[in-house]
């Protein structure tokens, strides 16, 4: 078991197009470029940014990043780890961390959650608002303040956050080759940036919420969507449920077409899949009813994003309940769902 560990967080906020820069030529949506403008954000500030944003991306431990609609400024949540010594006995916990004025943050945190229920709101109004009451919930540490300091535990996948609310959300587990034992940070950036230019073209905001990414590794459990991946970008869409559930649907079919897109036929790990790289949903999440490379996407999961790790899993499966002293068939009697049983033993 891995050792406990101290996070030392130092979360920020600043304009999005400095948290994770675009790609060099990439298509700025126009509002961006006239936040910029305003901010007086050069070129040479990107750049600076970019080589900063790699710079926390190799160097740091955790990774995430979350960008409101319509917000200037995105949350930038990176940090790195140390050893615990014995003065780190008693160190805040969830929620606190120390934070001096965490009173303010809960008000504003349940301002938020009124928000989100505002059906009288027009809902680009109701995304700005819920953003604005967000951002300012979550902690920005100053270069003058001390960090956030708590047990690894209390810091992975920053518990104050909006996870507190209800949402509908998609998330996608992509892909990220290494290029020279780097990651291939340009396609990250484009991920990221095909991300907030779908939610800034469709007028009548069906993403309410947010995009949020991480960083992560691979995997080697069977059927997670991270497996045989050198690193993976962690990428995720939200909105409120009051949401129509049709805009949302295409809402979300518009960022799947976008981030099921990348492909590189020269490399080995694609040619299973025609040469775009083995995109794939995150199980627990909104992806059942959309379509990839123009089939419907359970076709796409068992035939291409899973083929060889569900054939793989039934074998294992079935031997873990040989030795057991049972069988498959007892065991989908009992606890088998439609959906997966159907997508892995039909």
């Amino acid at each position: 078991m891995e050792t406990m560990t101290v996070a030392e967080m130092r979360p920020t906020q600043v304009p999005v197009v400095l948290a994770i820069p675009p790609p060099k030529g990439y298509p700025i949506p126009h509002i961006v470029r006239n936040q910029m403008r305003e901010a007086q954000i050069s070129e040479e500030d990107i750049e600076k940014a970019r080589l900063e944003w790699i710079r926390r991306c190799e160097e740091d431990h955790f990774h995430e990043w979350f960008w409101f609609p319509y917000q200037k400024n995105a949350w930038v949540n990176t940090w790195k780890r140390r050893p615990r010594t014995p003065e780190d006995s008693n160190l805040p916990q969830f929620p606190q961390f120390g934070l001096k004025n965490i009173d303010e943050m809960d008000a504003y945190s349940a301002f938020a959650t009124a928000v989100a229920k505002y059906e009288w709101l027009p809902p680009s109004q109701q995304a700005y608002a819920f953003g604005l009451a967000c951002l300012a919930s979550l902690p920005n540490i100053s270069a003058d303040q001390p960090s956030m300091t708590a047990y690894i535990s209390e810091g992975l996948h920053f518990r104050g956050g909006t996870q507190t609310f209800p949402f509908w959300g998609m998330e996608w587990e992509l892909p990220v080759r290494h290029v020279d034992g780097k990651r291939d940070y340009e396609a990250i950036q484009r991920a990221w940036w095909d991300g907030i230019s779908a939610i800034y073209s469709r007028p009548e905001a069906p993403c309410r919420a947010a995009l949020e990414m991480r960083l992560t590794g691979g995997s080697s459990v069977l059927l997670a969507p991270q497996r045989g991946n050198q690193s993976t970008a962690s990428i995720e869409v939200f909105t409120h449920p009051i949401t129509p559930p049709e805009e949302w649907r295409q809402f979300r079919q518009l960022v799947v077409d976008r981030w099921t897109s990348y492909k590189d036929e020269k490399d080995e790990t694609t040619k299973a899949t025609g040469g775009y790289f083995n995109a794939r949903p995150h199980w627990a999440k909104h992806w059942w009813d959309l379509d990839v490379h123009g089939q419907p996407i359970q076709q796409y999961v068992k035939e291409v994003a899973y083929k060889e790790a569900f054939a793989e899993f039934r074998e294992v499966y079935a031997r873990i309940l040989e030795r057991r002293g049972s069988t498959v068939a007892e065991t989908r009697n009992r606890f088998d769902m439609e959906l997966m049983g159907k997508l892995i033993f039909e």
